[in-house]
């Protein structure tokens, strides 16, 4: 099956999770959109597919914790501290389904980085012939991180609103690491 034939709202509940209704709209034209690009036989590059895919995640976190989330930063950052939770909780099982969705996010942003940087220097590989590989099945690609992404969304939005529920403090925005993004 072409992953254009998925239908990627199907692996969310519709994102009927979300509780506010123009949020809720919000996220299902971005996965939308996400899947209409995969049909598309032009190429928009890797930045369009990761930012579509960043705004997904802000969307849900920033409903999941009452609004406020203003960034991808933050949003990261609120991923980072749910992580940590979970960590502290020897919550297995969960931080499995964390690991799952952040590989996915990770994907994207990895691949705009090959893109970005494009040629070899020092010592380093010349990531063309990787480069090419995935433009070529990218559409089997991004659906695989996608899938994995949005297939964490519900349980995603759930643990934020529990852990925001135990410690209502804001989030401190701490600079984010490189490895957290790359442009």
């Amino acid at each position: 099956m072409h992953p254009s034939q998925v239908d990627l709202l199907s692996l969310c509940a519709d994102g009927d999770f979300i509780h506010d209704r123009d949020a809720r709209k919000h996220l299902r034209g971005l996965l939308r959109e996400f899947r209409d690009l995969l049909t598309d036989d032009a190429w928009l590059g890797f930045g369009v597919y990761r930012r579509l895919i960043e705004n997904v995640v802000l969307t849900v976190v920033n409903d999941a914790v009452g609004g406020g989330v203003s960034s991808v930063d933050a949003a990261l950052c609120y991923l980072d501290r749910l992580g940590r939770h979970l960590s502290a909780q020897k919550a297995h099982a969960q931080l499995a389904c964390m690991n799952t969705m952040r590989w996915g996010m990770s994907g994207f942003s990895v691949f705009k980085a090959m893109d970005t940087l494009g040629q070899s220097s020092g010592h380093s590989p010349d990531p063309g012939a990787v480069l090419e590989g995935v433009k070529q099945y990218w559409a089997y690609l991004a659906h695989v991180q996608v899938r994995a992404i949005v297939f964490c969304l519900e349980w995603l939005h759930f643990e934020l609103q529990q852990l925001s529920s135990r410690a209502p403090e804001p989030i401190e925005l701490l600079p984010v690491s490189k490895h957290h993004r790359h442009r």
